[in-house]
């Protein structure tokens, strides 16, 4: 199966439209999308590890931790980005996901998670838990390697996955 990137548009009267852009990684649809080492493995495909700027992204999940999606929430600077709950379940609910894991870059090549990280995190998984889609997990990719919040115990992350 490919995985599709998607992006918001505005369709002729304006209105939000999800609009597929792209598939650029071949998935085996058997595979449970359930251990960061995975998404890691996907954020090397996607060459994330390799953008000079910070790129956030969000993967869209079935129940049985299968990808349905993938799409760049935003990109910032060179040590920042902003990843707003509002267009994470917006695009997120488009695609039917019932879980999402975040994952971004860090350009320093150093996958410590700075406050914003951790705030911005929070601030999803309490959005997601009241509309019921969980964030699994946060990933944070370095140059040649990447931390997990869920992993790492900066975030109770919990589960019926």
């Amino acid at each position: 199966m490919n995985i599709h990137s998607y992006s918001m548009q505005l369709d002729g009267e304006r209105l939000p439209l999800l609009v597929r852009e792209k598939s650029f990684y071949r998935i085996d649809r058997r595979v449970r999308y359930d251990r960061p080492v995975l998404f890691r493995d996907l954020a090397k495909d996607i060459g994330l590890h390799r953008m000079a700027e910070e790129y956030v992204y969000c993967i869209c999940v079935d129940t049985k931790m299968r990808v349905i999606g993938l799409f760049e929430v935003t990109h910032g600077t060179v040590n920042v980005s902003f990843a707003s709950p509002r267009e994470i379940f917006q695009k997120a609910l488009m695609l039917g996901a019932v879980h999402i894991i975040l994952m971004h870059n860090h350009p320093s090549g150093d996958p410590t998670p700075s406050g914003l990280d951790i705030e911005v995190t929070n601030r999803v998984k309490n959005a997601g838990d009241i509309i019921g889609i969980s964030l699994l997990d946060h990933v944070i990719i370095g140059d040649d390697s990447y931390l997990s919040l869920n992993e790492a115990g900066y975030i109770n992350f919990s589960t019926n996955a």
